[in-house]
């Protein structure tokens, strides 16, 4: 699958994609908000990433602008996404998930999604409530890198609140 955006492309991972990365998991700033991400993070993580994407079992794209991966983004059972130091406040994380959503709920039988961010994550927090995510309650959740765990938000979105959030978007 692949989405466009005006400034975005989301498509499949590849193995070129393996050394941007691992450039960009390397960032402790990015790595410390991630829950399964190993620290450090080495290019032997990214190739493995990468062929479970190809092999079907975990469900991520490549988020590239101007054809440089920023990020990745993917579903699963929550739905979750990390961008590089480089792309933050931009918006590209709130466009590339417009773009995935979309996408998820033109299924008629799709189902809600879950999602979640830890506590102290303000920017993940802002950019699944622009989305239209809602609370369901905090919950412990595992750091991989930490090596223990978090309190964390678990957020659900609904087609009805994804309708709202897209009938709520300013137009042009």
């Amino acid at each position: 699958m692949t989405l466009q955006t005006d400034r975005l492309v989301l498509r499949p991972l590849e193995p070129g994609y393996a050394g941007p990365i691992t450039d960009a998991l390397q960032d402790w700033e990015t790595v410390r908000w991630l829950s399964a991400v190993p620290w450090p993070y080495a290019l032997e993580d990214a190739r493995w990433f990468i062929e479970e994407c190809a092999a079907g079992r975990i469900d991520s794209l490549a988020v590239t602008h101007e054809g440089q991966l920023i990020g990745v983004m993917g579903g699963g059972d929550e739905f979750g996404y990390w961008f590089a130091r480089s792309a933050w406040g931009q918006g590209f994380a709130t466009e590339a998930a417009r773009a995935y959503l979309d996408s998820h709920f033109a299924d008629p039988a799709a189902g809600p999604v879950l999602s979640g961010h830890y506590l102290d994550n303000a920017r993940s927090r802002r950019v699944l409530d622009k989305l239209g995510f809602r609370e369901t309650g905090p919950r412990p959740l595992h750091s991989r890198a930490l090596g223990r765990e978090f309190e964390s938000m678990r957020m659900r979105l609904d087609r009805s609140d994804w309708e709202a959030s897209v009938a709520s978007r300013p137009q042009g």
